[in-house]
């Protein structure tokens, strides 16, 4: 899969935060992590 260390998670994060909203931010995450989900299970 893709090789990401801490740094650029964390860098990833902060973009997220700015673009998205610290309100929004979780509903977002949660989405994600809910696509990934079904991807690793359709793989």
């Amino acid at each position: 899969m893709l090789d990401l260390g801490w740094t650029e998670l964390l860098v990833i994060g902060i973009v997220a935060l700015i673009v998205v909203g610290p309100k929004d931010l979780p509903v977002l995450f949660r989405k994600l992590g809910q696509f990934v989900g079904k991807a690793k299970g359709m793989a």
